[in-house]
């Protein structure tokens, strides 16, 4: 569904007031000197998460987390992100979105 590079499993920073975990998407359009996930920004690796995976993953950690970051990279330029958000909003979860607004179009959908 969308190609997954890593996940922060807990975190307490990312979604402000809420515990969430990352979901770190793969590519970007943009190629910034300073970006802090540098590895990344091709997006040509192979997916290291399968969707299913982390959605078995969101499944157990069900009443234990509030809600679910899709970063990146950059998270919008995933072909699926919106049935992605979605699905994450169907299992009971709040939604952020951290991108650099390369898709104002695509966020202003989601």
């Amino acid at each position: 569904m969308i190609r997954i590079a890593g996940i922060i499993p807990f975190t307490t920073i990312d979604f402000p007031e809420n515990l969430a975990t990352v979901i770190f998407c793969q590519g970007c359009p943009f190629r910034c000197p300073f970006c802090h996930n540098p590895e990344l920004q091709k997006g040509t690796e192979g997916s290291s998460y399968s969707w299913e995976s982390v959605c078995d993953f969101l499944t157990e950690r069900w009443k234990k987390l509030d809600g679910v970051v899709f970063s990146g990279g950059e998270p919008l330029i995933q072909q699926n992100i919106e049935q992605a958000i979605v699905t994450v909003k169907n299992m009971g979860y709040k939604v952020a979105v951290h991108t650099n607004g390369f898709y104002p179009e695509k966020l202003k959908k989601i």
